[in-house]
This record gives structure tokens, sequence and C-alpha cells, in this order.
């Protein structure tokens, strides 16, 4: 089977590499990492999300490289250093529609603490996004401008993304830390 390179990657590939995904949720963005031959995967999000991921990836536990690690883990992103410890020795940072209305209001600035903490120097990231998800509309610019301001971002053309996903208001975005950002002194 050929593959396509994947919007975003460093190289278009994980092969190799060690992935984090924050807000993994059903944990498909990490597995499907797992199935492109990542050396290791960790699937991250809070307590209420996890059975739902080591699910996925029992199920699907034929299907991911055989060389590839596989792990669950809790991180919160309003709790300092939660993500930081799961974020150690990876080489790439993947999270999809992660920005929302939640129960405890606008994940965005949570999100976006949780990034910073995962993204060492040198660390790459992927963030994949729907401008048109509910609730999202309001906030974008706020949440691309923080980005601009917080990150080193490269926007993906949409020319890039495969065909059948062009049409759905989905953004990817490249970034890594910025050396030159006071991550103490932010405000968007």
């Amino acid at each position: 089977m050929q593959r396509k390179k994947l919007p975003g990657i460093p190289n278009g590939s994980v092969r190799g590499l060690n992935v984090l995904e924050l807000g993994c949720g059903t944990g498909a963005g990490g597995l499907a990492a797992a199935v492109y031959g990542a050396s290791s995967v960790v699937l991250t999000d809070l307590p209420n999300t996890l059975d739902i991921a080591r699910d996925n990836v029992r199920r699907n536990i034929t299907n991911i490289d055989e060389s590839c690690r596989v792990t669950v883990a809790e991180a919160n992103w309003n709790v300092k250093g939660s993500v930081a410890s799961a974020a150690r020795g990876v080489d790439l940072v993947i999270a999809a529609d992660c920005v929302y209305e939640g129960e405890h209001g606008m994940t965005t600035d949570s999100f976006l603490n949780a990034l910073e903490e995962a993204l060492a120097p040198g660390t790459k990231g992927v963030v994949v996004y729907k401008k048109l998800r509910a609730g999202m509309q309001q906030r974008v610019v706020y949440f691309e401008r923080a980005m601009q301001l917080r990150f080193l971002v490269t926007e993906v053309s949409i020319s890039e993304l495969p065909r059948e996903l062009q049409s759905l208001g989905i953004s990817v975005l490249g970034v890594q830390a910025n050396p030159l950002q006071d991550r103490h002194n932010y405000q968007a």
C-alpha cells in the first residue's frame, strides 16, 4: 500500500517518532500514528475519556506497527506539569479538535497552555481544528492570534490536504515552541 505524506508532519511521516496526542478522546490520531510506524505513542486526555482510548487500543492492536509502544495516560490541561510529564522524550505532538466550548467553558487557554508544556525545544507539533465547529466561530480569531503569538506556526495549505477534506473547513497548523516568546508574559 502506498502511503501519502501526512500534511503538517515533518518529512510527511511519523515513522520512528515518539508521538504524544493531546486530548485524544477516542485515540484516533495517536492510533493512526501507531499504524503508520511511530516508535511510541502516548494518548492523553482527562480520566473520564481514557477508557474509550484504552478500548480502542485493544481493538486495533493487530493494526498497530509491532515495534510501536502505545500507552494511555491522564493529562489534565489545568494542572501545571501534567502534560509536561507525559511529553518527556516526544518528537511530535498532535492535537485534533481540542478547542471548543466544554462543560467548564472554552478550552482555548487551557489547550494553549498544554501545548506550550508539551512542545520542548525542537519538538514539532500538528494542530488540526475546524473553524466552523459549534462554539469555535466566535473564538477562531482569538485562537489563531494566540497561536501566532505563542508559537512558531506554519499553516498547511488546503491544497496539501486530501481532496475529501478540502471542503470541510479543516485547518492544519505546524507548530513549534517559540524560543523568543516570554512564556510567562503572554497576552492575546
